[in-house]
C-alpha cells in the first residue's frame, strides 16, 4: 500500500544518508514526496497514453532529483 511503499523510500533515503550517499542536510519529507510524485505522474501517463518513452523520462527525472541531494562522489 502507499504507506509501506512511502516508508520503503523514507528507509532507504535515511540509509542513503547514513551511508555517505545523500547529504546529512537532505529533507527527506521532501526528496520521498518528489521522487513520489514522479513515479505516480510516469504511471498515469503510462496508463494515458501508453508511450514506453515515459518511463526513460521519468527515470532521468528520478536521476536528477537524486543528484541534488547526492555527496559529491569525487572526493
Amino acid at each position: 500500500n502507499q504507506e509501506d511503499w512511502t516508508r520503503l523510500l523514507t528507509e532507504t533515503a535515511e540509509d542513503a544518508i547514513s551511508a555517505g550517499q545523500l547529504r546529512r542536510e537532505t529533507d527527506v519529507a521532501v526528496l520521498v514526496f518528489g521522487l513520489n510524485a514522479l513515479v505516480v505522474a510516469a504511471n498515469t501517463a503510462f496508463i494515458l497514453h501508453e508511450n514506453p518513452a515515459v518511463i526513460d523520462r521519468a527515470r532521468a527525472a528520478v536521476t536528477r532529483v537524486l543528484a541534488a541531494d547526492a555527496t559529491d562522489t569525487d572526493q
